[in-house]
């Protein structure tokens, strides 16, 4: 123990003797740290952390699988009841169904987000309130708040249980708050509140008591010992007998229920859309951070064995007067801990400052809940946990055994006789140092590639033709069914803000659509002609008034648009116009206009008819290739009173244009709320968030890892002369010019650098599978992006070792022939 006080103060006064050494050294490792923890901080909130409920290993959903459609979560309220007491496999069968409200308070109306969970909901998932209580059995006019719910609208009020909201006319009593970490069983996104699912009967635009007329997502738990292949055994079989007792009990033998696939998925981690979308990404990044951090610590090592070589003479005589060996590795561990520490210790403290940062990097949520094009403000709860704690400690670790490998090897293995009298630094420390460089090298090369290619597929994907413009489009969502609207009042309201957008100076024209573009997700239907089969969708599918294409700048190619007050008429064939993509899917070639299809899985009768074709563009991202799209107008007095997004076209600046279209609307109803508000540029970058996030951090690594082997260079080469100042002045006392000086110095670089640009070439090669998903527009192999980052290496390779070299022709021989 007193040996190892010993070797503490030993480093402590290492550190004090050479604190600018010990500064940059342990700057460059908290960096890495930083980096790495908060790269791995947000992969485990996505990809690897459990449901903060009691048991999350156990807990299941069922979902039901159309062939070629996404899985479904929902089934008639009969079925859950029918598992609740039948099930012998299941247990803690719980419900749940998202919807959207209006709540009500101190005169103010605001969209909301509510789930209506059944009565044991939050006692089965085992969930502890903030503050408060959580929903019990008995309640009935209850409502618990969710922690963004309670920050964005009540100002984190601790006197907020016990007040009255009210829902669309209904009186709710708040009685608690959940907790922050808890966003219901989908990560990506946080309902705003959550309420008695018998009340669901207060919001129906039809009054009908009966519950067993609604739909509900089922969650339970598997029993112990039941697998989820034996509990889908036993539910399918469940499922069957339903659909047979329900097509039974119907007059017309049909039981209007869907007849797919019962699944049962466990949810441990979370129901997460992003989860498949940016999974590659963050493993990439994952990985991109973990070789910068192999980077710091190849670059701290060297320059520790730099100073372990300066120290062969010390450690020879400790050795010569009895330390052993691995008194004198501990030291070197010593002294490298005390380095990692403080590098950790700022490290962790800058990710966790940083987190909220990073969070500003990442997208909304979509593709959730009731409303699956609509964009919400993302949830993810991304903060420092046990595992990220381990996580951070055990890289720590790590860091502090690779750091102090080198210098401890050297340290250990030094001949005592050779050390004494030797002033000349042995080969095999000079090769170490030329491969650690050189393995800095290539990892900084693999990052430029990787980072120019991502780049610019990033700047391909902005620059290409989506079909419409989006430079002079602003997008209005309007939700007319928070505030009661039937089908007669929705479309006269329609109509009033429509001629008065028109109005509004500066504004061309405005338009509806019923579904928003580059949200990652759309309508689609199976479309099917005759002689054709369907079943399966196949096209595209929008609702737009008849200015939509004008105002888009979508371009006409034959036929004619919908007439005004045409639309919804109720009598088919309805009249719709396609795109190009749909002429060419589903007709060959041949003349569309007047032709008639169908939907489903057979033609029955004609249910639409074309009138005309316009141009293709993209619908859901700006990666895929412009789908077969049909548009109908069924904006009308007698069309659902659902979401439509307003369309106003700008001659200038189209943020301009918000603030005179919030007033109009608000002329028009003071409490309907604009619930999202975005040009349509804003809505293209946002679908980019992926690619706009790699890019950013791609490049960053990659300058910092640029910086990290010019440092590299320069200690080799700093090295390099200092240990070979004799051998320098011996040559220029005996006639060598400061070009040989030069060529001496610079032939020891030339080959470091060449191995590594080699290495790092075939590493992104090899890596280019893992960027390929990643790329659009971007071959594996592109000398357009290769040649500059090999240039540019180069010369952070001549600047590195510009200092050493220009020290090395002001070497006087008669001094260095002199030093001992």
């Amino acid at each position: 123990m007193i040996n190892l006080i010993q070797d503490f103060r030993y480093g402590l006064r290492q550190i004090r003797h050479s604190p600018g050494f010990f500064t940059i050294a342990a700057l460059l490792l908290s960096l890495g740290v930083a980096a790495i923890t908060q790269i791995f901080a947000l992969v485990d909130a996505l990809l690897l952390r459990q449901l903060p409920v009691s048991n999350p290993k156990n807990l299941i959903q069922l979902f039901e699988q159309q062939p070629k459609r996404p899985a479904e979560p929902f089934f008639d309220y009969t079925f859950y009841n029918q598992l609740a007491h039948n099930s012998s496999t299941l247990f803690n069968v719980v419900g749940q169904i998202e919807t959207i409200r209006a709540m009500e308070q101190q005169g103010h109306a605001e969209r909301v987000h509510a789930v209506a969970v059944t009565g044991r909901f939050f006692l089965d998932l085992g969930i502890t309130p903030m503050l408060g209580r959580l929903l019990l059995p008995t309640d009935d006019h209850a409502v618990v708040l969710s922690y963004a719910c309670w920050l964005r609208s009540f100002a984190r009020d601790p006197n907020v249980i016990g007040q009255l909201v009210q829902l669309q006319g209904h009186g709710y009593t708040i009685v608690g708050v959940t907790q922050q970490s808890f966003t219901g069983t989908t990560l990506d996104s946080s309902p705003d509140l959550w309420l008695p699912f018998a009340n669901q009967t207060d919001f129906a635009r039809v009054p009908n008591p009966n519950l067993d007329n609604y739909v509900i997502e089922i969650i339970a738990r598997l029993r112990p010992g039941i697998s989820e292949q034996q509990a889908q055994q036993e539910i399918s079989a469940l499922w069957t007998r339903h659909l047979r007792d329900a097509e039974m009990a119907s007059p017309t033998g049909e039981s209007g229920l869907s007849r797919g696939e019962l699944q049962v998925r466990s949810i441990a981690r979370g129901v997460s859309p992003m989860r498949s979308q940016s999974e590659n990404g963050l493993l990439l990044l994952l990985t991109g951070t973990g070789l910068l951090l192999l980077m710091v610590c190849a670059n701290v090592g060297g320059l520790l064995l730099s100073r372990a070589t300066a120290r062969e003479r010390e450690t020879a005589i400790r050795l010569a007067l009895g330390a052993t060996r691995a008194r004198i590795i501990r030291r070197w561990l010593i002294e490298s801990l005390l380095l990692t520490l403080v590098g950790g210790a700022v490290g962790l403290a800058i990710a966790y400052a940083g987190l909220p940062l990073l969070m500003r990097w990442m997208p909304p949520a979509h593709g959730i809940g009731f409303d699956p094009g609509e964009i919400r403000p993302l949830a993810l709860y991304v903060a420092p946990d046990l595992r990220v704690a381990v996580f951070a400690f055990s890289v720590l670790g790590l860091t502090t055994a690779l750091c102090a490998l080198a210098p401890a090897w050297r340290s250990s293995s030094s001949d005592i006789n050779i050390a004494l009298k030797s002033t000349i630094s042995d080969r095999r420390t000079h090769l170490f140092q030329s491969l650690l460089c050189s393995f800095q090298i290539a990892l900084c090369t693999t990052l430029l590639i990787s980072a120019g290619q991502i780049t610019r597929s990033l700047a391909n994907l902005r620059e290409s033709d989506a079909g419409f413009d989006r430079d002079h489009v602003t997008l209005f969502s309007i939700d007319p069914h928070v505030r009661g609207y039937d089908s007669q009042r929705t479309w006269l309201m329609e109509q009033r803000l429509i001629e008065g957008v028109r109005t509004i100076p500066g504004i061309e024209g405005a338009a509806l659509a019923d579904r928003g573009l580059m949200r990652g997700i759309g309508l689609g239907n199976s479309v099917v002609f005759p002689a054709q089969s369907g079943g399966v969708i196949n096209s595209s599918l929008n609702s737009v008034t008849p200015d939509y294409f004008e105002v888009m700048q979508i371009r006409l190619l034959a036929g004619r648009t919908f007439p005004p007050n045409e639309a919804a008429s109720g009598q088919p064939p309805q009249k719709v116009i396609v795109n190009t993509a749909f002429v060419r899917k589903f007709l060959n070639g041949q003349d569309p206009l007047g032709k008639q299809f169908d939907t489903g899985k057979q033609f029955q009768k004609p249910r639409y008819e074309i009138i005309g074709v316009v141009s293709d563009t993209k619908y859901r991202s700006m990666r895929e290739i412009p789908p077969p799209i049909y548009y109908t107008d069924e904006f009308g007095p007698k069309a659902y009173p659902d979401t439509f997004i307003l369309h106003v076209r700008s001659h200038g600046d189209p943020r301009a244009v918000i603030e005179p279209v919030r007033r109009l609307l608000h002329s028009i109803d003071a409490e309907l709320p604009l619930y999202e508000v975005a040009t349509l540029s804003e809505e293209v970058d946002r679908s980019l968030w992926q690619e706009r996030l790699v890019a950013a951090l791609t490049s960053s690594f990659a300058a910092f890892a640029l910086l990290l082997s010019a440092i590299g260079l320069y200690g080799i080469l700093a090295y390099f002369v200092s240990r070979r100042q004799q051998e320098i002045g011996l040559r220029m006392a005996l006639g060598a010019d400061s070009r040989q000086v030069i060529w001496l110095v610079v032939r020891r670089v030339v080959p470091t650098i060449a191995i590594g640009l080699i290495t790092g070439i075939a590493l992104s090669w090899s890596a280019g599978a893992l960027v390929r998903s990643l790329l659009y527009g971007v071959p594996a192999f592109d000398l357009s992006v290769e040649t500059p980052a090999t240039a540019l290496l180069l010369a952070i390779g001549i600047a590195g070792s510009a200092v050493p070299t220009f020290r090395a022709i002001r070497v006087d021989p008669s001094s260095a022939l002199r030093q001992d």
